[in-house]
Protein backbone atom coordinates (compact mmCIF):
# COMPACT_ATOMS: atom_id res chain seq x y z
CA UNK A 1 0.00 0.00 0.00
CA UNK A 2 1.53 3.29 -1.06
CA UNK A 3 1.60 6.12 1.46
CA UNK A 4 1.67 9.73 0.29
CA UNK A 5 3.62 11.72 2.84
CA UNK A 6 3.35 15.37 3.80
CA UNK A 7 -0.45 15.34 4.15
CA UNK A 8 -2.06 16.72 7.35
CA UNK A 9 -1.61 14.56 10.41
CA UNK A 10 -4.10 11.69 10.63
CA UNK A 11 -6.44 11.62 13.63
CA UNK A 12 -7.17 8.18 15.10
CA UNK A 13 -9.13 6.69 18.01
CA UNK A 14 -7.32 5.81 21.24
CA UNK A 15 -6.99 2.23 22.46
CA UNK A 16 -5.66 0.74 25.66
CA UNK A 17 -2.31 -1.01 25.52
CA UNK A 18 1.41 -0.45 26.03
CA UNK A 19 4.06 1.75 24.41
CA UNK A 20 7.70 0.77 23.90
CA UNK A 21 10.64 2.84 22.67
CA UNK A 22 12.91 0.92 20.31
CA UNK A 23 15.90 1.02 18.04
CA UNK A 24 15.20 1.18 14.30
CA UNK A 25 17.80 -0.87 12.45
CA UNK A 26 18.24 0.50 8.94
CA UNK A 27 19.50 -1.90 6.29
CA UNK A 28 20.34 -1.61 2.61
CA UNK A 29 20.25 -5.41 2.36
CA UNK A 30 17.62 -7.73 3.82
CA UNK A 31 18.63 -8.27 7.48
CA UNK A 32 18.02 -12.04 7.34
CA UNK A 33 18.76 -13.17 3.79
CA UNK A 34 21.28 -10.49 2.82
CA UNK A 35 19.43 -9.92 -0.46
CA UNK A 36 19.77 -6.49 -2.08
CA UNK A 37 16.66 -5.58 -4.06
CA UNK A 38 17.81 -2.09 -4.91
CA UNK A 39 19.06 -1.69 -8.46
CA UNK A 40 22.37 -0.31 -7.18
CA UNK A 41 23.31 -3.82 -6.11
CA UNK A 42 26.31 -4.94 -4.06
CA UNK A 43 28.58 -2.39 -5.72
CA UNK A 44 26.50 0.42 -4.20
CA UNK A 45 26.27 -1.05 -0.70
CA UNK A 46 28.25 1.67 1.10
CA UNK A 47 26.39 4.47 -0.66
CA UNK A 48 23.05 2.75 -0.20
CA UNK A 49 23.59 2.10 3.50
CA UNK A 50 24.55 5.73 4.01
CA UNK A 51 21.42 6.87 2.17
CA UNK A 52 19.21 4.63 4.32
CA UNK A 53 20.73 5.93 7.54
CA UNK A 54 20.26 9.50 6.33
CA UNK A 55 16.62 8.90 5.39
CA UNK A 56 15.40 7.17 8.57
CA UNK A 57 16.04 8.04 12.21
CA UNK A 58 17.53 5.39 14.50
CA UNK A 59 14.76 5.48 17.14
CA UNK A 60 11.10 4.54 16.92
CA UNK A 61 7.96 3.76 18.89
CA UNK A 62 6.07 0.45 19.08
CA UNK A 63 2.47 0.44 20.28
CA UNK A 64 0.89 -2.87 21.33
CA UNK A 65 -2.85 -2.62 21.84
CA UNK A 66 -4.89 -4.86 24.11
CA UNK A 67 -6.86 -5.90 21.02
CA UNK A 68 -3.67 -7.50 19.65
CA UNK A 69 -2.53 -4.99 17.04
CA UNK A 70 1.00 -3.61 16.59
CA UNK A 71 1.87 -0.14 15.30
CA UNK A 72 5.45 0.98 14.62
CA UNK A 73 6.17 4.69 14.24
CA UNK A 74 9.35 5.76 12.45
CA UNK A 75 10.69 9.20 11.56
CA UNK A 76 11.78 9.81 7.98
CA UNK A 77 13.98 12.65 6.77
CA UNK A 78 14.64 13.88 3.20
CA UNK A 79 10.89 14.15 2.56
CA UNK A 80 11.47 17.13 0.25
CA UNK A 81 13.68 14.97 -1.97
CA UNK A 82 11.66 11.75 -2.03
CA UNK A 83 8.22 10.64 -3.17
CA UNK A 84 6.09 7.60 -3.94
CA UNK A 85 6.82 5.96 -0.59
CA UNK A 86 5.43 2.46 -0.15
CA UNK A 87 5.67 0.03 2.75
CA UNK A 88 5.22 -3.73 3.12
CA UNK A 89 5.80 -5.98 6.11
CA UNK A 90 6.68 -9.51 7.14
CA UNK A 91 7.50 -11.43 10.29
CA UNK A 92 11.12 -12.46 10.68
CA UNK A 93 11.41 -15.83 8.95
CA UNK A 94 8.62 -15.23 6.42
CA UNK A 95 9.41 -15.35 2.72
CA UNK A 96 6.64 -13.11 1.39
CA UNK A 97 5.52 -9.53 1.98
CA UNK A 98 2.12 -8.14 2.93
CA UNK A 99 0.63 -4.73 2.29
CA UNK A 100 -0.19 -2.71 5.39
CA UNK A 101 -1.86 0.40 6.77
CA UNK A 102 0.18 3.58 7.16
CA UNK A 103 -0.46 7.15 8.28
CA UNK A 104 1.52 10.33 8.92
CA UNK A 105 1.20 11.23 12.60
CA UNK A 106 3.45 14.32 12.71
CA UNK A 107 5.46 16.59 10.44
CA UNK A 108 8.61 18.50 11.36
CA UNK A 109 11.99 19.55 10.04
CA UNK A 110 15.71 18.95 10.43
CA UNK A 111 18.87 20.11 8.64
CA UNK A 112 17.75 18.21 5.52
CA UNK A 113 14.31 19.83 5.36
CA UNK A 114 10.93 18.24 6.09
CA UNK A 115 10.53 15.17 8.28
CA UNK A 116 7.47 12.95 8.74
CA UNK A 117 6.57 10.54 11.52
CA UNK A 118 4.93 7.52 9.91
CA UNK A 119 2.86 4.94 11.76
CA UNK A 120 2.97 1.50 10.13
CA UNK A 121 0.83 -1.44 11.17
CA UNK A 122 3.13 -4.45 11.59
CA UNK A 123 2.32 -8.14 12.22
CA UNK A 124 4.32 -8.49 15.47
CA UNK A 125 7.20 -7.06 17.49
CA UNK A 126 9.52 -9.38 15.54
CA UNK A 127 9.02 -7.87 12.10
CA UNK A 128 10.76 -6.42 9.05
CA UNK A 129 9.52 -3.44 7.04
CA UNK A 130 10.36 -3.07 3.35
CA UNK A 131 10.47 0.53 2.09
CA UNK A 132 10.50 1.73 -1.49
CA UNK A 133 10.62 5.37 -2.59
CA UNK A 134 11.71 7.59 -5.47
CA UNK A 135 14.78 9.71 -4.72
CA UNK A 136 14.78 12.80 -6.91
CA UNK A 137 18.55 13.61 -6.80
CA UNK A 138 19.30 9.98 -7.77
CA UNK A 139 16.62 9.91 -10.46
CA UNK A 140 15.39 6.42 -9.50
CA UNK A 141 13.54 4.28 -6.98
CA UNK A 142 15.40 2.80 -4.03
CA UNK A 143 14.46 -0.16 -1.81
CA UNK A 144 15.66 -0.87 1.71
CA UNK A 145 14.61 -2.48 5.01
CA UNK A 146 13.95 -1.62 8.65
CA UNK A 147 13.38 -3.67 11.76
CA UNK A 148 12.79 -2.72 15.42
CA UNK A 149 14.78 -4.09 18.36
CA UNK A 150 16.02 -3.23 21.88
CA UNK A 151 12.61 -2.46 23.34
CA UNK A 152 12.21 -0.43 26.53
CA UNK A 153 8.92 0.36 28.21
CA UNK A 154 7.59 3.89 27.82
CA UNK A 155 7.99 6.67 25.29
CA UNK A 156 11.49 8.17 25.43
CA UNK A 157 11.78 9.06 21.73
CA UNK A 158 9.52 12.13 21.56
CA UNK A 159 7.12 10.74 18.96
CA UNK A 160 3.34 10.91 19.26
CA UNK A 161 1.62 7.55 19.84
CA UNK A 162 -1.04 7.02 17.18
CA UNK A 163 -3.30 4.79 19.26
CA UNK A 164 -2.18 4.14 22.83
CA UNK A 165 -2.51 7.38 24.80
CA UNK A 166 -1.44 7.83 28.41
CA UNK A 167 -5.06 7.81 29.52
CA UNK A 168 -5.88 4.76 27.42
CA UNK A 169 -2.84 2.87 28.71
CA UNK A 170 -4.06 3.26 32.30
CA UNK A 171 -7.73 2.53 31.60
CA UNK A 172 -9.59 -0.22 33.42
CA UNK A 173 -9.85 -3.60 31.71
CA UNK A 174 -13.57 -3.07 31.23
CA UNK A 175 -12.86 0.02 29.19
CA UNK A 176 -10.24 -1.85 27.16
CA UNK A 177 -12.87 -4.40 26.24
CA UNK A 178 -15.06 -1.81 24.53
CA UNK A 179 -15.54 -2.22 20.79
CA UNK A 180 -13.80 0.76 19.21
CA UNK A 181 -14.52 2.16 15.73
CA UNK A 182 -12.29 0.82 12.99
CA UNK A 183 -9.95 3.36 11.39
CA UNK A 184 -10.38 3.14 7.57
CA UNK A 185 -6.69 2.74 6.74
CA UNK A 186 -6.08 -0.02 9.28
CA UNK A 187 -6.28 -3.71 8.34
CA UNK A 188 -7.14 -5.95 11.28
CA UNK A 189 -4.44 -8.57 11.90
CA UNK A 190 -5.53 -11.80 13.63
CA UNK A 191 -3.46 -12.57 16.71
CA UNK A 192 -2.60 -16.09 17.95
CA UNK A 193 -1.13 -15.15 21.32
CA UNK A 194 -2.56 -13.08 24.15
CA UNK A 195 -1.47 -9.57 25.00
CA UNK A 196 -0.08 -10.79 28.32
CA UNK A 197 2.24 -13.24 26.53
CA UNK A 198 3.38 -10.48 24.17
CA UNK A 199 4.29 -8.20 27.05
CA UNK A 200 6.13 -11.01 28.83
CA UNK A 201 8.11 -11.71 25.65
CA UNK A 202 9.03 -8.04 25.22
CA UNK A 203 10.11 -7.75 28.84
CA UNK A 204 12.18 -10.94 28.50
CA UNK A 205 13.87 -9.46 25.42
CA UNK A 206 14.62 -6.24 27.29
CA UNK A 207 16.12 -8.20 30.19
CA UNK A 208 18.35 -10.24 27.87
CA UNK A 209 19.59 -7.07 26.15
CA UNK A 210 20.51 -5.52 29.50
CA UNK A 211 22.60 -8.49 30.66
Amino acid sequence: MAATLGFPVTSVHAESGSVYSCTINRCYSHPVTGEIEDSGGEASYATGQGMVEGAVYASGLMEVTDSGNYYLTIRMSLIDYTSGHSFSVQNVGDSGWSGTGVAVTANGSDSNGTTSDICIQVPSENCIVRVSMYVTPMGRNVTFYLYPSDYSEGNSVGMNPAFVTEDAASAEASEAARQLPTVPWIREVPRKRTEQKVRMRLRRTMKENSE
